[in-house]
């Protein structure tokens, strides 16, 4: 992530070739910055420019989040097609999912009409 980012407003597929990482399973790898340094300066606009250049070449992507919300966290989830929360069945992971849930949900005045 780190090398694609000063590259995010012209990302072409030949650096995303040299940067993401094919596992034996044949799916490809995008690691996040090795450096915490690194990790805190990523802007949300430049995650989103490399987020959509990615998107232009690679038909799905699965993004391990963490488990907090940030900025960055919130430009992902943003993008997202679908959002697959995981949890334990503990009480104060539920408390946090249903409070995840209720942030995350869209109030009748912003679901799309069909």
């Amino acid at each position: 992530m780190a090398d694609l980012l000063p590259h995010a407003s012209s990302l072409d597929d030949a650096l995303i070739n040299d940067v993401v990482i094919e596992h034996g399973s044949g799916i490809h790898v995008l690691l996040g910055p090795s450096n915490v340094n690194v990790a805190q300066g990523i802007r949300p606009d430049d995650l989103y420019a490399v987020l959509m250049g990615l998107h232009r070449a690679f038909d799905f992507m699965v993004i391990d989040a963490g488990s907090s919300l940030s900025e960055n966290i919130v430009t992902f989830l943003d993008l997202a097609d679908r959002i697959l929360l995981v949890t334990t069945p503990d009480l104060a992971s539920l408390r946090d999912s249903s409070r995840f849930m209720q942030i995350s949900h869209p109030s009748p005045t912003h679901q799309r009409k069909s």
